[in-house]
């Protein structure tokens, strides 16, 4: 999770979004636990603009 965090983190300074961060952090964890507690592999996460 915290690879996630971190990629998603940079993906939102690439797009001058750094004051979404906190709210990503959180976002990020529950979908990555959600997809690895309920989902099968491989489990991605994609962010779009």
């Amino acid at each position: 999770m915290a690879l996630a965090r971190e990629l998603a983190g940079e993906r939102l300074a690439a797009w001058h979004q750094q004051e979404a961060a906190f709210i990503a952090d959180l976002v990020v964890s529950e979908l990555v636990t959600n997809a690895i507690r309920y989902g099968s592999p491989p489990i991605r996460l994609r962010l779009n603009p």
